[in-house]
């Protein structure tokens, strides 16, 4: 009995996720006002009444968005789900016919169409996941161009608007604006604390560009850096491995530390370990990190999709 109890114990944190589905909001003025507020887009999903809607389709849709995958994503939007029938009139400000039914469209803060998602296409979870990271990049695109580009590569841009403009950078994982947060560094001169906010983008961002300039910044004996590759996601951390050189006069025991962290590995070598071993012995224990930052990059990718 006591072993099943704590069996029990052990499954509800899994079953309150199971158990958990996207938070619809009902009202579409206060969605779109939260929405600008939080600058999180807009998920709109448009219902006509039971007796109008293909019931094997309602169904294939309530499972689809049931999963944990479309669940999880759906938090980075303002999801709002509409009665066609209440709302007819305003559907077109979702970039909706007033004819659309068990269908989403997806939209900016501003009002401005991203995308939609077709019936069909709302009926397959991996359809919805695709498409839900496929807007998310998107739209972190349009965040470049809007409302951070001008900020970071403006020489005259205060701490206070960089600070504004890095932290978009890390909550929307604005990829494309990994070199302009590279260029920082360039600067003469660059705010403590804009210093840190921009290396933290760069750990967030896990581009190939971003991992470079980390590990340029920690083999420049920069600590927050070097931290900071810790936090590197592992598909990243992988393209990193090519820069342990067993055979190097000085082994990079800080970046073999870092991937080892990601990896998860036991028994990390000391630097002392590396300053007495042979070329052989060296490589013989980067391809045992290799092996296992393959098998966390592989765990990594099945939970996030090779999304976002």
């Amino acid at each position: 009995m006591r072993c099943s109890a704590v069996g029990l114990l052990l499954l509800l944190p899994s079953l309150a996720w199971a158990q958990r589905e996207i938070n619809w909001r009902d009202e579409p003025r206060a969605a779109v006002a939260e929405s600008q507020r939080t600058l999180k887009p807009l998920l709109v999903y448009v219902l006509s009444r039971k007796g109008d809607r293909d019931d094997q389709l309602d169904q294939m849709q309530f499972r689809a968005l049931q999963d944990p995958r479309v669940v999880r994503l759906s938090e980075r939007f303002v999801p709002l789900r509409l009665q066609r029938g209440q709302y007819r009139d305003v559907l077109k400000e979702f970039g909706l016919s007033d004819s659309a039914n068990q269908m989403m469209s997806f939209v900016t803060p501003e009002g401005d169409k991203l995308d939609i998602l077709e019936p069909s296409r709302v009926a397959q979870a991996d359809a919805v996941v695709q498409k839900l990271n496929a807007v998310l990049a998107a739209y972190a695109d349009r965040l470049f161009d809007t409302r951070i580009r001008t900020a970071l590569e403006n020489a005259e841009a205060k701490p206070p608007e960089l600070s504004t403009a890095l932290r978009l950078v890390i909550e929307w994982r604005v990829t494309k604006a990994a070199r302009s947060v590279a260029a920082l560094f360039d600067r003469e001169r660059l705010d403590a604390g804009v210093r840190k906010l921009a290396i933290d983008a760069l750990a967030a961002l896990s581009t190939r560009d971003s991992a470079t300039k980390l590990l340029e910044l920690a083999r420049a004996d920069d600590k927050v850096a070097a931290q900071a590759l810790e936090r590197l996601t592992p598909p990243t951390a992988e393209l990193l491995l090519a820069e342990l050189k067993p055979e190097a006069e000085k082994f990079d025991h800080a970046l073999y530390r870092a991937l080892a962290k990601i990896a998860r590995i036991k028994d990390v070598k000391p630097a002392a370990w590396f300053e007495k071993r042979t070329v052989r012995e060296k490589q013989v224990e980067v391809e045992r990190l290799e092996k296992a930052l393959a098998e966390v990059a592989r765990r990594w990718r099945a939970e996030n999709d090779a999304g976002r």
